[in-house]
């Protein structure tokens, strides 16, 4: 059966992005305006003088080493592979692109037999093609400078959920750490260098270049809006208002039930076991029913907020906070694992 509506024109192309400022900003170059925010989809929407619309979506897990899923993968996965836009004359395109400083990362040449192309990148990788309906021309292919990646290092503790939870997100948004195993027992973390990093005596501590930083629930923030993108913490208000809600439960409900339990019976702390206990069912039960109508615990996709409640959560067996009774957080648990790029830590398989 033929479909019975003529497809007119293109409304929009849907780019998706890991740093709206950035992004915008970007795309303020080639021209386009913002005209609209859409703050409930993570979105907005931009225009050319001439009508051309794009909707950004501020929603992506940051891309590093400057690879771009679908095209430089040797695994071609199925999608749309990138915008192409037409100019009056691609020549005057190209200098301009030259004179900004934008990589062009293939130069002039011909597609079939009518339109010469040039390509670019976002700086999230995506690819926009430029077309000029008019002549035949080749000018030899260009290719960008290769970017070198340093990598940042955590001061870690193997056992400990508080650097693990660093640990996976940064596998999970394939961000490269350097690891500095601190030797607790020994009493490193109030030595120097550690303690000169971080009074507070306590790990993990993350340095970036000149940025230093304790408390893991900060370094999640810091890692997943610096190099992450915003699948991982959102632009808005709203949504990030939603992820922090549980980071907070990270660092409170999940630090003094389940953690304070472990740290009981493994470590041998002298903490109130049975305050720990209480705490540990009060937290359990309210994950477990918000899990059983959602399948991440924020803005329907995983996010840092997942990575801070995870390890305790997922290792509480050792203080005796088991997960029996709560088939909504199993599931939740196994979601996570088959998540690409997930890593262990002792305590969970």
């Amino acid at each position: 059966m033929k479909q019975p509506q003529s497809i007119r024109h293109y409304d929009h192309i849907g780019i998706r992005v890991s740093d709206r400022q950035q992004a915008v900003a970007f795309y303020e170059q080639l021209g386009f305006r913002e005209m609209r925010r859409f703050d409930k989809y993570e979105a907005n929407e931009m225009e050319t003088p001439d009508g051309v619309r794009i909707n950004l979506i501020f929603n992506a897990t940051r891309v590093l080493h400057n690879r771009n899923i679908l095209l430089d993968e040797p695994v071609k996965l199925p999608g749309v592979t990138h915008a192409a836009f037409v100019v009056d004359d691609l020549y005057a395109l190209k200098g301009w692109l030259e004179q900004a400083g934008i990589t062009i990362t293939e130069g002039i040449h011909p597609i079939g037999p009518r339109r010469i192309a040039l390509f670019i990148r976002d700086p999230d990788r995506n690819v926009l093609e430029f077309n000029q309906l008019l002549t035949e021309t080749k000018i030899p292919f260009e290719t960008p400078e290769s970017v070198e990646v340093y990598p940042m290092k955590l001061y870690d503790l193997e056992v400990s959920g508080n650097c693990y939870k660093v640990r996976l997100f940064a596998a999970l948004a394939g961000i490269e750490l350097a690891l500095e195993p601190v030797d607790f027992a020994a009493g490193a973390h109030k030595q120097s260098p550690l303690i000169d990093l971080n009074p507070w005596g306590e790990v993990p501590v993350l340095v970036d270049g000149d940025i230093v930083l304790r408390d893991s629930q900060a370094i999640l923030v810091y890692l997943a809006r610096q190099y992450g993108g915003h699948q991982w913490w959102p632009d808005g208000a709203a949504q990030q208002a939603e992820v922090m809600q549980w980071l907070s439960t990270a660092a409170n409900e999940i630090q003094h039930g389940p953690n304070s339990a472990r740290l009981i019976k493994k470590f041998g702390l002298p903490l109130d076991k049975e305050s720990a206990m209480n705490v540990s069912t009060r937290v359990l039960q309210l994950i477990d029913r918000h899990l059983s109508s959602h399948n991440w615990l924020a803005l329907g996709r995983p996010t840092i907020a997942d990575c801070a409640v995870f390890p305790y959560v997922a290792v509480g067996w050792e203080g005796d906070v088991t997960l029996e009774q709560y088939p909504a957080i199993q599931a939740w648990v196994e979601r996570i694992k088959a998540l690409p790029g997930y890593i262990a830590m002792p305590g969970i398989d």
